[in-house]
């Protein structure tokens, strides 16, 4: 993606992977919150009554701000940057701006907001957030992508848990029913984790979500024949990852077992 940095006003080029990584990111947060919310009316609120919690109990925030007509006229000639660069080359550009923000009646101080100008093949796409973190602790694009979208990933990991691995099943009666099938969906997730990293690393489904390796390596027909000595399984000859299988297999054998 072709991205430009509109406090220093210069043309770069960055990979999706190639994150900036300021000097100021190695700052450790004690206590962190983020949140995102859309609807306006709403995102005040929730803002005003999170910044108050949090600046009283001295935890640092990231709250995610619904754009309205200021917001975007603060970000409008950042935006307008974007479009042109990105008519130019054919390539999604963005741009990054911290400015200070409040509203009209219901904040009593202007706290730091980060605005996101980007301009993509459906059009633009403007995003804000409120934060707590000074601007010489971290720039706007290392809180905006590292910080603060990684709520959305931890958002995925939870909507694969409940999905693919049926956490959202308790419709039992009873609470500890439904808290035994909670836990039986956490182990397996744990167990699914784990092949991530000790199996399927550095093999095409090492990013694979659960309901695909469930899908490709567990729900597969095998003829498995158990002897005094040994475990034998063949696959069928059709199954069509069969050399996959055997490449994760080695390499969870490979392990030492540990008691």
């Amino acid at each position: 993606m072709k991205e430009f940095n509109a406090e220093e006003v210069r043309i770069e080029t960055a990979s999706a992977l190639e994150i900036v990584r300021p000097a100021q990111v190695e700052r450790q947060y004690l206590a962190y919150i983020g949140l995102d919310v859309h609807k306006e009316t709403l995102a005040v609120a929730v803002a005003r009554a999170g910044r108050d919690w949090c600046e009283a109990h001295g935890v640092d925030y990231v709250f995610g701000l619904a754009k309205n007509n200021r917001l975007k006229a603060t970000i409008g000639a950042d935006m307008a940057q974007a479009k042109a660069h990105y008519e130019a080359t054919g390539q999604a550009a963005r741009a990054f701006k911290n400015f200070r923000y409040q509203t009209l009646k219901s904040w009593s101080c202007e706290p730091r907001v980060i605005g996101k100008a980007e301009h993509l093949a459906k059009g633009e796409n403007p995003r804000f957030v409120v934060t707590s973190l000074p601007v010489d602790t971290m720039a706007a694009r290392a809180l905006y992508e590292q910080l603060y979208c990684a709520r959305g990933d931890m958002e995925n990991r939870i909507k694969e848990q409940q999905l693919a691995l049926f956490a959202d099943r308790t419709s039992t009666h009873e609470m500890r029913s439904n808290q035994l099938r909670l836990y039986f969906s956490s182990f397996a997730y744990v167990l699914m984790q784990t092949l991530r990293r000790l199996g399927l690393d550095g093999t095409p489904m090492a990013k694979a979500q659960c309901d695909t390796i469930r899908l490709k390596l567990f729900k597969i027909g095998a003829h498995i024949r158990i002897s005094v000595r040994r475990v034998v399984m063949a696959l069928s000859k059709s199954y069509p990852y069969t050399e996959l299988f055997q490449r994760i297999l080695h390499k969870l054998q490979r392990i030492p077992l540990r008691c």
